[in-house]
């Protein structure tokens, strides 16, 4: 084949993304300017075409041969043939992708792993990591297994970015030097002692300090509440008393992430009773400063990756990030593409330590980084650079919602049973918690009747009346009474807070007293939150945010024309792109309200045509125009961020979509006090998976209600996500040979 047709190992990897529907056609085109394309290469090609399809929605790095075959095998009824015959199929079926992938190999799309790592200039346990590529790179990789049904077929960028990640953490967890520049006398221990018993730190805390201080990677995975932020403050604390001109980034997935981090860390550091007075120190410091100034500095991954060094080019090989320490928050949503950038970018001589929960979702994007990185039994682990964080602060493990998320991740007493018994424990600790939990405290219910009624005999012929006005009003909300019944006690109480907004801005008030209020209003929906699985549909987003649209739109009844763009009081919205210049970020929650206008402008003034209120109004109060701003038709609404105070007009905002529900992907880092659980209507959903439903539950601080039928339930509990893929493996050769 033609060298010049070829990619080498880093253009490889810059391919562009996107869908591989039609891919395996291009090249098998490509292949016939070179050679004859035999009947089994092209059958072996669309059987893998097909898998990596597959592959692809599922978020695999990689495909099996077994995979392969499932699309090489003719369609036939199962039961028009026996065990014998399927057999004989399922070998034929072997043989053809055997013979295929011989034939693709020497046709130059195909090679075998270790051709590929010479190919890719990859000299394992050596420093230099850029020697050019000796050979050319195929665009399939094929890495056999004992079995062939369990060999792996990869696309190129996917083997070359695995490989990669995985020799630059083995990397980073063998090296650990101490710091280069130490001012503090005190011992290490000491030092350690003092900052986590101030910090009340348990066990596990104080090893991930410890094994921060000495090592240049450490991965910290823990549960919601376990204290994984708390945890970087008091190592920030230790390695800013050690060398306090250290340079520190932040960084997460996305913006609300990374600022929430932020805003966790000066929480801590405010906290006196914790004694972490360096960090205390260096961010007061920074407040005075231009972010690029400062010492601790927070950007999205992305962002750091985009933004040019000192040396005027985007961080990368050589031109390192410039920090000291660098911190990655909510690392389970980073893909392995993101990861492989991330990595590359930081300097050698930087500590990397990375924050995540190994049993929440997994990544939009392809693999299962953070999962097998974090792994206890991993290559990572075994060289002390993993630390897992098992006691939560928000729920222990004898609290209800404790009781219920280790039930469904099979932890504790639910290890190692099998499926079915796990699942009727679920529904025990979903029993336990309304049995017993105290409701001011903790509690966790599960409301399937609604579904069950829906599907027994509501669209039935025999169906009662009450049947048929339940049917009507699914029909037309999409929400089962269940859902509508937690909403609308929700809703009431954010719809009352709304009206003391409304009859205070048109009565006249403060700034003082109209930020009180809406503080108030945001604390009011910050205590709850919708969480479906599905966007749209039955059961989903939608229905939630326009059923809730119905009810608070008539909270503060407006003249028809006077507001634009279909805004309207208490309208809740979340930003989808980051935009720094405003200060809003991806996930950002605001509420839209009028903006505080000129409220003392004269009664003359005023429109008399516009509606008044009338008997409302106390006895000798001037008649107000009920409208937000009181002076005529046009009405400025502004969005209002409760976590920052922030007010931003309407029209200048990004992209953002209605929010009073999100999907429970969005909702990963967040936490309510009470919690709609909206499971997918299908018992053969994809997004009915265990991860999803633990996100999901742990998403509450006190109270939690999960809405589905036990049938969707158990597919949940039962149905881990598995993402294929050798990051592990990968892991195991690279830290044998540090």
């Amino acid at each position: 084949m033609d060298k010049s047709m070829m990619p080498n190992a880093d253009s490889t990897y810059e391919l562009p993304q996107g869908g591989i529907a039609g891919l395996g056609a291009v090249l098998l085109r490509a292949a016939e300017r070179i050679g004859t394309v035999t009947e089994a290469a092209r059958q072996a090609m669309m059987g893998l075409t097909l898998a990596f399809a597959n592959a692809e929605r599922q978020g695999s790095v990689c495909v099996r041969a077994i995979d392969a075959v499932k699309g090489l095998m003719p369609d036939a009824p199962e039961a028009a043939e026996g065990p014998e015959e399927t057999e004989m199929r399922l070998a034929q079926a072997f043989e053809v992708l055997k013979t295929g992938l011989k034939d693709l190999q020497a046709l130059g799309l195909a090679q075998n792993f270790q051709d590929f790592i010479s190919a890719a200039g990859t000299r394992l346990g050596k420093t230099s990591d850029e020697t050019a590529p000796t050979h050319p790179i195929a665009p399939l990789i094929v890495d056999e297994a004992p079995t062939f049904a369990q060999t792996r077929i990869y696309f190129a960028r996917l083997a070359l970015a695995e490989l990669l990640l995985a020799r630059t953490l083995a990397r980073f967890a063998a090296a650990d030097e101490a710091l280069s520049v130490s001012v503090s006398a005190q011992p290490d221990d000491a030092l350690i002692a003092e900052v986590t018993g101030r910090a009340h730190a348990d066990e596990q805390q104080r090893l991930a300090v410890s094994t921060a201080l000495k090592r240049r990677l450490m991965v910290v995975s823990g549960g919601p509440g376990t204290g994984k932020t708390t945890t970087v403050a008091q190592i920030l604390e230790c390695l800013l008393r050690k060398n306090p001109a250290l340079r520190i980034a932040l960084a997460a997935p996305t913006g609300k992430a990374t600022g929430r981090m932020q805003q966790s860390l000066e929480s801590s550091a405010n906290n006196a009773a914790k004694g972490l007075s360096a960090l205390q120190a260096v961010l007061q410091h920074d407040a005075l400063l231009l972010d690029a100034e400062k010492q601790i500095r927070s950007r999205t991954i992305h962002k750091w990756l985009a933004s040019p060094t000192a040396a005027g080019s985007a961080p990368g090989i050589g031109n390192p990030i410039p920090a000291d320490v660098l911190v990655v928050d909510e690392a389970s949503m980073v893909d392995i593409h993101l990861a492989v950038r991330l990595m590359r970018a930081v300097s050698p001589e930087a500590r990397v330590i990375l924050l995540g929960d190994k049993h929440q979702l997994a990544a939009v994007g392809p693999g299962a980084v953070f999962a097998e990185i974090s792994d206890g039994k991993g290559a990572l682990a075994r060289m002390g650079a993993v630390v897992e964080l098992v006691k939560s602060w928000r729920f222990g493990k004898d609290t209800p919602i404790g009781q219920l998320a280790a039930a469904i991740n099979h932890q504790g007493a639910n290890a190692g049973l099998p499926e079915a018994e796990v699942f009727q424990n679920v529904l025990a600790a979903f029993d336990s918690a309304e049995t017993n939990a105290d409701k001011s405290l903790q509690s966790a219910s599960l409301h399937t009747a609604g579904l069950v009624e829906l599907q027994k005999g509501v669209f039935t012929s025999k169906a009662t009346d009450e049947q048929k006005r339940e049917r009507e009003i699914f029909s037309r909300t999409g929400l089962t009474a269940p859902v509508r019944s937690w909403l609308n006690r929700e809703l009431e109480g954010y719809a009352g807070v709304l009206s003391e907004c409304r009859a205070a801005f048109l009565a006249g008030t403060t700034k003082e007293q109209w930020e009180s209020l809406r503080q108030k209003l945001w604390l009011c929906l910050s205590g709850f939150r919708a969480l479906a699985a599905q966007r749209h549909g039955v059961m989903s987003v939608q229905a939630v945010n326009d059923y809730a649209d119905q009810r608070i739109r008539s909270v503060w009844p407006l003249s028809e024309g006077t507001f634009g763009g279909g805004h309207y009081p208490g309208e809740v919205i979340i930003v989808r792109r980051n935009d720094e210049g405003l200060g809003v970020h991806n996930g950002d929650v605001g509420i839209v309200l009028p903006k505080l206008l000129e409220l003392d402008a004269p009664t003359a003034d005023l429109d008399d045509s516009a509606a008044v209120v009338g008997d409302e109004d106390a006895e000798g109060a001037p008649e107000r125009q009920d409208r937000p701003d009181r002076q005529g038709p046009a009405v400025s609404f502004t969005v209002y961020f409760g976590d920052t105070h922030l007010e931003l007009p309407v029209a200048l905002l990004p992209q953002f979509d209605v929010a009073w529900a999100m999907t429970i992907h969005q909702s990963q880092g967040s936490e309510f006090e009470r919690v709609a659980v909206l499971l997918p209507v299908k018992r053969t959903s994809e997004l009915a998976t265990r991860e999803l439903l633990y996100t999901a539950v742990t998403r509450t601080k006190r109270t939690v209600d999960v809405f589905g039928s036990e049938a969707v339930l158990r597919r949940a509990v039962e149905k881990p996500t598995v993402r294929d893929g050798s990051l592990g493996r990968r892991l195991e050769l690279f830290c044998e040979m540090q």
